[in-house]
């Protein structure tokens, strides 16, 4: 399939189970856009296409809304146990309803970003900086190696509904009885701990990451490993839910670390065969 089947299927997907609201916006323009989104939607899910141009246009001089907008998004990262909150504005000469309205903040947020690109566009875009400042080591960026081949007729198939019912729960499970889920109250979270099992796993994962960063350092691309442990954490719970367990297998995270760790070593291959911060770097490569 092409790139764009991905957004087709999850926005299919969701409207058909009724849960269009999840669906966000198809880029956000600034630091201001990134909290705005999340106060009408604390959770959802966002589909950026031809992510190198975005790239391309935040590096642009004096575009730096966008940069905001890239660090306002690395910060949602690192956010969803705790409180993403917006810049300081000015609130000379307002009233102290409208200087309240100012005071903007998301408890809990929950974002993910599915972004889609061809090599080519999304490695013109990408530099050092990119990589230094965490952003791409926030992704989990999957390279297709099957190239161009002719397409193929396919059918168009309706979810099942017990893809549909799975995906209700998922998108309505709470601990505890009440209905609040704003931006200011989200609904109380359900635990879901790790067995005993994966400690060892998580921590032995942790130090190949940790001695990845170290031989990657004189490189510039060690950010890239940075996340890579909490990503396959993150991973091993959605497997862990999507396979019906009360608590996180070590089978489930197994499969996790694989996926997260075969990705990040990709990437950087990538990286170091084509990113490049000038002209002539990039003629080189």
């Amino acid at each position: 399939a092409g790139k764009e089947h991905a957004k087709t299927t999850i926005e299919k997907l969701l409207e058909a189970a009724g849960l269009d609201r999840l669906i966000g916006p198809a880029g956000y323009s600034s630091a201001s856009g990134v909290i705005s989104s999340l106060i009408d939607q604390p959770c959802h899910i966002a589909v950026i296409d031809e992510l190198g141009r975005v790239l391309q246009s935040t590096k642009a001089q004096g575009n730096h809304h966008k940069a905001d907008a890239q660090t306002t998004i690395m910060e949602a990262f690192g956010r969803q146990d705790s409180i993403l909150r917006g810049h300081g504005m000015s609130k000379f000469g307002l009233r102290k309803q409208e200087a309240k309205e100012l005071d903007r903040f998301v408890r809990n947020p929950s974002m993910t970003l599915l972004t889609m690109t061809t090599p080519s566009t999304l490695f013109d875009g990408i530099s050092s900086q990119s990589v230094l400042d965490g952003f791409l080591g926030r992704f989990v960026i999957v390279e297709s190696p099957i190239g161009r081949q002719v397409s193929q007729l396919r059918r168009m198939i309706q979810p099942t509904d017990r893809l549909l019912d799975w995906a209700k729960e998922c998108a309505t499970a709470k601990a505890g009885n009440l209905d609040a889920d704003s931006h200011e109250t989200p609904p109380s979270p359900v635990l879901v701990n790790f067995s005993a099992e994966c400690a060892d796993m998580i921590m032995k994962f942790d130090a190949e990451m940790i001695e990845a960063m170290n031989a990657h350092d004189k490189l510039g691309l060690d950010a890239m490993f940075g996340r890579t442990k909490e990503i396959a954490m993150r991973l091993g719970l959605i497997v862990a839910v999507s396979r019906g367990e009360s608590e996180v297998s070590s089978d489930s995270l197994r499969w996790a670390i694989d996926y997260a760790r075969f990705y990040a070593f990709r990437a950087v291959d990538g990286l170091k065969r084509k990113m490049a911060d000038g002209i002539f770097e990039k003629t080189c490569k």
